[in-house]
């Protein structure tokens, strides 16, 4: 009786004709509901998720996705950056690379190229300043002239201490490591020479830090802890507690008048008397960019990108599974279904959530349930033909 209910809902879960493909041809397909990073122009938005990019136009409410297919290096993207004095915008990968968008032509930058540096090669971070973009890297800062399109310094850190971000405030540059802060003074000492750069003492400073922004002079330091997250302030000289908490810190923001602190459920506005920003318990935050005073976007790790204007929620997110389909996989008639949670084995996966997944007409349905074990069972004890199906991380191949 359990298994004709499920079955009478997996036929109706998808209710359009499958499209006919050529025999051979793949076609890949991702899930872009876990936003990473948002960088933003005057009329779009680049969003950075675990399934790869997309830009959202403002001028005509329209999504692109970016892939190999569309000129990118392709690869384990890391971070993503803009330049307003030139309008480009950045993507940084694992591998090293990093390409430089502009005017929708695709350009691939590699310094490490010729190098023979084995290490990793991770690109975490672009700062722009003036006419040069500082790339935190996971063996020091690279500096990129946009002018003369090369990189024109390198910045080798004590121990190779990997750099997660870099941010300036007046003429310090400060770096956020795996050994602390860093500071120097960007126009006035060799930059490249680290022996010239100086620390911001303290014992929690001294170890892992990821999150800094820069506000009015100031610097904010974000230290996440085994029970806490707390978060400084430095005024180059004074390191002072500025906020604590039980939640985990996901970011640093700066707005036009402040510093917020982004935890998963709320913006906290760290100015002379601290207050929650916004709170939306239905969003799960990982970064914000403030795009205006009434409107900012949201990093989403569910909903992808998620823009907030005048506190109204609205999601931008292209169509596609909304989990992996990380298990079993069968075509029904002109429909093809997966579900996720579980292998074919029945050996259960890191992906706890189940769902069942419908792809139609080139279109994706996703319905999400508390429990896959039934739908697991019922894929391999109906008789309906395995589909051939290869899985990669954050991506689905069809094939026909």
């Amino acid at each position: 009786m359990k298994i004709t209910r499920i079955v009478f809902v997996l036929l109706f879960f998808c209710l359009k004709v499958f499209p006919q493909k050529l025999i051979g041809e793949w076609q890949e397909h991702f899930s872009y509901n876990n936003a990473k990073q948002i960088v933003a122009s005057d009329d779009r938005y680049l969003c950075l998720t675990t399934g790869g990019l997309y830009f959202y136009d403002l001028n005509y409410n329209q999504i692109v996705k970016l892939d190999k297919n569309k000129g990118i290096y392709g690869g384990v993207i890391s971070a993503i950056g803009y330049n307003e004095n030139t309008n480009e915008f950045y993507v940084g990968y694992q591998s090293g690379m990093i390409d430089i968008i502009k005017d929708d032509k695709i350009t691939h930058v590699d310094y490490f190229f010729n190098s023979n540096n084995s290490n990793s090669k991770k690109i975490n971070c672009f700062t722009v300043k003036d006419n040069k973009v500082f790339v935190s890297t996971s063996v020091g800062i690279l500096v990129y002239d946009v002018q003369k399109m090369e990189f024109v310094d390198i910045v080798k850190t004590f121990y190779d201490a990997e750099v997660y971000k870099t941010v300036f405030s007046s003429n310090t540059l400060y770096a956020a490591t795996s050994q602390g802060v860093f500071y120097v003074d960007y126009l006035n000492v060799n930059i490249n020479d680290f022996a010239n750069w100086r620390s911001i003492d303290g014992a929690i400073l001294s170890k892992d830090v990821k999150l800094i922004q820069d506000h009015n002079g100031a610097l904010y330091i974000g230290v996440n802890e085994l029970s806490q997250s707390v978060i400084y302030k430095w005024d180059g000289s004074l390191l002072q507690l500025s906020y604590s908490s039980s939640e985990t810190l996901k970011d640093l923001v700066s707005s036009d008048n402040s510093v917020l602190a982004v935890f998963l459920h709320k913006l906290v506005k760290l100015d002379a008397s601290i207050s929650d920003f916004y709170v939306n318990n239905q969003l799960n935050m990982n970064s914000v960019k403030f795009d205006n005073v009434n409107r900012f976007v949201v990093a989403d790790s569910t909903k992808s990108m998620v823009v907030i204007n005048n506190g109204v929620p609205n999601v931008i997110v292209p169509n596609g599974p909304e989990l992996i389909p990380y298990g079993a996989g069968i075509s029904a008639g002109e429909k093809v279904l997966f579900t996720s949670g579980f292998s074919r084995g029945g050996e259960k996966t890191s992906q706890s959530t189940a769902g069942i997944f419908c792809f139609q007409d080139n279109l994706w349905n996703s319905a999400i349930y508390p429990d896959n074990i039934i739908l697991h069972q019922l894929l391999f004890q109906i008789n309906i033909p395995i589909i051939f199906l290869r899985v990669r991380i954050m991506k689905v191949y069809i094939r026909l």
